[in-house]
Order: structure tokens, then C-alpha cells, then sequence
């Protein structure tokens, strides 16, 4: 399985979303690229989509500002990403991560640099069931891609939680309370790393605690942030 991930972009001759011919490093043809959900105006804070004449900021992030600084988000949540997240997480199907990472490499590129990034941690339960951590996974596939340095052992998911997608967001919120720990020292400026930002629950929480153990600042790439 690593090695198909780490060569994933080597030996994948057709686009990984139609299976036409394709020559690129992500595998993703002209056509398919074009009609990727690639987001609009956006709220410069959490990533929300917004519309043109909105102000920079969303409403929830001018009235409860998060902890994190600012999320990138490379796409939407939406066809045929979200398909494509699905078959990562729910089929077993790691190897789309090279892909998505060749794709997002020229836009997290743009944004400022990091000193190190930090994967969002799964409980070991959790990830004993999955198999693997497709946000370490896609953490590693940035990381050297950018040249930048990944801590896993910064950031442990020391409880066990009820799966995020079936609660509200207050629900959501209450369900990560307490749940992260840090561990060694936590450089100034930190990027964690996830594949998918719905309401920012899982980002917010993981912020605050790596601010209250050093960091100064906290920014999240992700790959989709959900309508």
C-alpha cells in the first residue's frame, strides 16, 4: 500500500475521475480539472463560501472567532471530490491521496509557510479499524512535496469519539472537548492537516490546544470545506 501511494503519480496513466487518458502528475485530465468544485469567495478566516458582495469575514467568524487563524481549502466538498474523499475513508482506497496532494501542491505553495505541519490525529481505535490516517497520509505526501517538515507526535487524540458527520454543531463541539493532547515542544507557526472542514469543530479544538501549549499561530489546509 505505501509504496502505490508514494508512486501514485508515477504509474497512473488515466484520470482519476473519468479513466481517460491522462498524462499529469495528479492524474486528473483537462476536462475533469476544469470542472472540479473549485471555490469562489470565500470567508478569509474558516474557508465558508460566500457570496460576492458578502464582507471578509462570515457571520460566525466575526461573532465566535475560532482559534485556528486561517483555513485553506483547495475545493469543495462536492461532486466528484466528495466522492472521491468518500472512496478514500470508506473503501480503503489511500492512493487517491498522492493524486489530490500533486493537485493542491501549487495552492498551499502560495500561502504563507509553515515551520512544520501536523496532522489532525485519530484515536488508535480508530485508526486500527481504518487501517491508516488519510490526514498523516496527506500530510506526508505534502510535506514532501513542499519541503516541509511533519510532526505526527505533537498532536494524540487521547479519547475515543462518536463519528463526527452524524451530530450537530453543537453536538459536535461538546463531542472534542478535551480529546487532543499535546506532547514535545509546539513550534511558532503550525498548519494542520485534514482532508475534509465541515463546521471547523475538529480544527477549532486542535488549535486551541496547540495555542495554549506555544503555538503563535495555527492555519489548516484541507482539501474540501463543505458548503
Amino acid at each position: 500500500m505505501t509504496f502505490l501511494y508514494e508512486n501514485c503519480c508515477l504509474f497512473y496513466k488515466q484520470c482519476i475521475f473519468c479513466h481517460g487518458r491522462c498524462y499529469s502528475a495528479e492524474s486528473i485530465c483537462p476536462g475533469c480539472r476544469v470542472d472540479l468544485p473549485w471555490p469562489g469567495s470565500t470567508c478569509q478566516r474558516c474557508a465558508l463560501p460566500l457570496s460576492l458582495n458578502s464582507p471578509a469575514l462570515c457571520a460566525d467568524c466575526i461573532k465566535h472567532p475560532p482559534s485556528f487563524d486561517q483555513v485553506s481549502a483547495l475545493l469543495l466538498y462536492k461532486f466528484p471530490i466528495d466522492h472521491c474523499i468518500q472512496r478514500i475513508k470508506s473503501r480503503g482506497q489511500p492512493g487517491y491521496l498522492g493524486h489530490l496532494a500533486q493537485l493542491a501542491k501549487q495552492h498551499f505553495q502560495d500561502q504563507p509557510r509553515p515551520d512544520c505541519l501536523i496532522p489532525i490525529p485519530m484515536h488508535w481505535l480508530s485508526q486500527q479499524r481504518r487501517g491508516f490516517n488519510q490526514s498523516s497520509l496527506l500530510a506526508d505526501c505534502l510535506g514532501k512535496l513542499l519541503n516541509i517538515p511533519v510532526h505526527k507526535d505533537r498532536l494524540i487524540k487521547t479519547t475515543a469519539t462518536e463519528q463526527q458527520h452524524r451530530l450537530s454543531k453543537a453536538a459536535r463541539q461538546k463531542n472534542l472537548k478535551g480529546v487532543f493532547q499535546c506532547r514535545g515542544n509546539i513550534s511558532s507557526h503550525v498548519v494542520l492537516i485534514d482532508d475534509v472542514m465541515t463546521t471547523g469543530a475538529t480544527l477549532n479544538e486542535a488549535s486551541r490546544v496547540l495555542k495554549q501549549q506555544g503555538a503563535q499561530r495555527v492555519d489548516a489546509w484541507v482539501l474540501a470545506r463543505t458548503p
